[in-house]
């Protein structure tokens, strides 16, 4: 096994910051998939389980995963890393929790449609809280945007 690599799944949208944490770690290139016409890339799970990497860094744990791949969900993807003895670092934002569907949708109107099973994270070794919040309204007010466009 390898040391650290980074999954070539690092959100695109994620901005400066994300970007600039993770500069130096090795990268895993993301896949190319063509669907409906239109090229998306995805984490190249395959090229993950390939080089074996002690510890990956797989961003957006609730994504779906375009179709025709291995798994539906980035979460099954995660699973079978973890089944493989590969340590994976994660993100989530909890309106995608299964169990706070409704509770989300109540407090936003918002249909969150990416969902994930509560064991999953029940599952995990360890979890950080890191509150959006942190900058006042303003930040609040970013997230809650970001919630409503899906660009959580």
């Amino acid at each position: 096994m390898e040391s650290i690599w980074l999954s070539a799944w690092l959100k695109p949208t994620g901005g400066r910051r994300p970007k600039r944490l993770v500069a130096g770690l090795p990268v895993i290139p993301r896949r190319k998939v063509t669907h409906r016409g239109i090229v998306i890339e995805e984490m190249d799970f395959d090229a993950i389980l390939a080089r074996r990497p002690s510890v990956v860094l797989v961003d957006e744990l609730a994504h779906t995963n375009v179709p025709g791949s291995r798994n539906a969900k980035r979460y099954q993807d995660v699973e079978e890393l973890l089944a493989a003895g590969i340590h994976v670092i994660s993100t989530l934002n909890i309106q995608h929790l299964e169990s706070l569907y409704e509770t989300v949708e109540r407090a936003t109107t918002v249909k969150v449609r990416e969902r994930i099973p509560d064991r999953v994270v029940a599952e995990a070794d360890q979890i950080v809280n890191v509150d959006i919040t942190i900058g006042g309204p303003a930040a609040a007010s970013e997230g809650r945007k970001s919630l409503y466009q899906g660009t959580d």
